[in-house]
Order: C-alpha cells, then structure tokens, then sequence
C-alpha cells in the first residue's frame, strides 16, 4: 500500500482540475520521500482551500495513516466518500484502515464497495480474498473472485484463488474445474499445470494428472517437485517401480527432504523392501518426531509387515501431532480408540481412510525457526539448500 497507483487509482477524481492535481501530486512525493509532516501540512492546507472535494481529504488520509494515526485517518476517508460516494481511492484506503484496526468486517464491506465501483481492481480484489479467506468466509470469497472473472475471465490469479477457495472445503471436483480453466487461458505456465496435477491426484484422477505432470516437465526435465509428483502418480496407479524411480530422483535433486524420502521408503516397502523401509523412516522419524506424515508413513510400512501392533501406534500418533484430524476423521479416531477392536482391522480401515488426505505444512514461524537453526549448525550454505527445498516444496 506505498501509494494511491498500488491501489487501483492516482488519488484523483474526474472533477479535480489540474490545479488541485498537481497539488495532490506534490503531496504524493511527499510521502515517498517520507516527509510524512510536510505531506501532513500540506494537505491540510489543501482540505482548507478545497473542503468540498473529495481529494484532499484522501490525500491527508493517507499522510495520518502513515503517521499511524488511523482513527484521524478514517474521518477523512470518510468525509471524502460523503462527498464523491464513487471514489474507490478513499474506499480502499478506509479498507485498509479498518484492517489496520482488526475490524474485519469493515474493511471487508469498504473493498467490497470499492470493487463494485471498480471490477479491475486487481489488488483490491486479491486483498479482499486474502482477507476473507482468513475469516474462513467462503461464499463471500467466491462472489469475489467471480466478479473479478466477469470483468476478466482470462484472470489466471482469480481462478487459482477461486481453487484454492475449493480445496478448503473439500470441493475438489471444482477445484479441478477452475484449475483447468487456468491452463487452458495460460498453457504454458509450468506452476498452473503442476497445481492442477496436485488437484486431480487428490480427486484419484491419476491418470490425468500423470498426463498434465509430463508436460509440465518437457522442456525442463530436471525438476524435483514435478518428479515427486510424478511418483506420486505412477505410485496410485500401481506403477510402483516407476514411483520408486521418480521418488530416487527427487531425492539426488534435492537430497535429505523429509517429504521425498518418505514417499520413497513408502514405496519401497510396499515392494518388499520393508526392512530398508522402516530404517529410512525411523532415522526420519528421529530427525522430526512431531511429522504426522512420518508416522502415516511408519504405520504403511508395519502394515506391509504385519506388525498391527506397531501400525496402530504410529496411526495413535498421526492423530495427536495432526491439528483436526480427529474431528475431521471421527469415525477413524473413534476406531483408534477402541481397545477391543481387532488391530489389523482398525489399521486397515484407517490408512484407506487418509489414503488422501493432505497433511497440514508446518507454518512459516516454524520453517524460520528450521532454518535458524540449520545456520547455527550447518552454516550458510545449508541454510540456502533449504530455501530451495522450500521453493521446489511449493509445487508438492
């Protein structure tokens, strides 16, 4: 929000003659010089002249919210949209107040304005689903997005937003839908392909992923997140040599990547190679004990053992390191916790019934605590080998 042209305006309205927008302009600069009390003074001076247009209002908005005096702020951006209800610049901004003063609720009704004036509105349109998506608000985030795609259908960022907006209430068919929409207005973005590949592995459409995964590689073949998913589709296909292929190549890309090696020694263990299996994932394990997917991937290979025992505590484990997972699964926790139900019974229902389910990531606060950590220990160029791990993570 550095200025008025970030937002989806100059701070001007057609009724302002040049007078009052060389005026604002000089006030703008102001601001990026940082000359917050200049700018302060200058509009004031401004509003004085001009108390019946819209614009100086905005502009001295501005100046106190930089100055962190936000209530100050939102008088004048409201006095300003009571003067020219149509000023998107005077709406967004009021939104971005009332973000700045946790109400919600306000700012999102101000974008919501704003962009009715204005669907091309980009940034305000993205800022509105961000913040709703945070309250977890999905209808309105949809009725975002699809009025951003009305005034553009080809807006490849909305229909990414759209799906992820699906994927957080489980509607992957329709995730899947607008995903395809995506490749098909941008055919040669490598991250749209991948993203949609994710999408149809979750909905069991392997094949078509396999498919959309392959061309995502042609051209640039020496990628590890698209050849982890490429494991991970010849891995639900029953392809599982091609899986432990794709998964051994992942891991000479990026080597010592919890996720890739899991997925590996998964593999490997349902190819008979258990006891490889197990020791590759028990040195995991040591390395993040607190990793639900390392215990999902311990509780698979003991299955493949017959060790039911040990499969059903890993499973207990997946459950309490896993946040919702048993409100989410309540029939499989429920399962878990009955004693005298028979263990290879229970574990076998269980792990078909997380076949899908998409572990949570650990947050930014904990990959940046990682990776403090990973410094001190292993100096710089370890902490560089893991934001490219994080990077190629992205596209898992």
């Amino acid at each position: 929000m550095s200025d008025w042209m970030d937002l989806g305006g100059d701070g001007t309205s057609s009724g302002d003659d040049i007078r009052t927008k060389m005026a604002v302009k000089r006030g703008m600069n102001m601001l990026r010089d940082k000359d917050i009390d200049g700018a302060i003074d200058h509009f004031s001076d401004l509003v004085s002249d001009n108390p019946d247009k819209a614009t100086p209002h905005v502009g001295l908005g501005v100046a106190l919210l930089r100055n962190g005096d936000a209530e100050d702020a939102l008088t004048c951006f409201h006095r300003a949209v009571e003067i020219d209800s149509e000023n998107t610049s005077a709406l967004v901004f009021a939104g971005a107040t009332y973000e700045k003063l946790q109400d919600k609720e306000s700012a999102a009704a101000a974008y919501e304005e704003a962009l009715a004036i204005d669907p091309s509105l980009r940034m305000v349109a993205a800022r509105l689903t961000i913040l709703l998506a945070k309250s977890k608000d999905y209808s309105r985030v949809e009725e975002s997005l699809r009025r951003s795609l009305e005034f553009n259908p080809e807006m490849v960022g909305a229909r990414l937003m759209l799906a992820r907006n699906y994927d957080a209430q489980g509607r992957t068919d329709d995730a899947v839908r607008e995903l395809e929409a995506a490749a098909e207005a941008s055919p040669d973005s490598g991250f749209v392909k991948l993203r949609l590949a994710r999408s149809l592995l979750t909905a069991g459409r392997a094949a078509e992923a396999k498919e959309w995964i392959e061309k995502s590689l042609e051209g640039s073949p020496e990628r590890a997140g698209p050849i982890f998913l490429l494991g991970r589709a010849n891995a639900s296909l029953g392809d599982l040599e091609g899986a432990r292929d794709a998964f051994s190549e992942a891991n000479s890309l990026i080597p010592n990547n919890d996720t890739i090696e899991i997925e590996l020694a998964v593999v490997e263990g349902r190819l008979g190679e258990s006891e490889k299996a197990l020791a590759s994932l028990q040195k995991i394990a040591r390395r993040n004990p607190r990793s639900p997917r390392i215990h999902k991937a311990l509780a698979d290979t003991y299955a493949t053992m017959n060790r039911w025992d040990d499969a059903h505590q890993s499973l207990r484990a997946v459950f309490v390191q896993e946040s919702g997972l048993s409100e989410a699964k309540p029939e499989s926790a429920a399962a878990l916790d009955n004693a005298e139900a028979d263990r290879k019974e229970v574990v076998t229902e269980v792990l078909a019934d997380l076949q899908n389910h998409e572990f949570s990531r650990p947050s930014s606060r904990a990959l940046g605590q990682k990776l403090r950590q990973r410094l001190k220990l292993g100096g710089r160029n370890r902490g560089r080998g893991m934001f490219r791990r994080r990077a190629e993570a992205a596209a898992e």
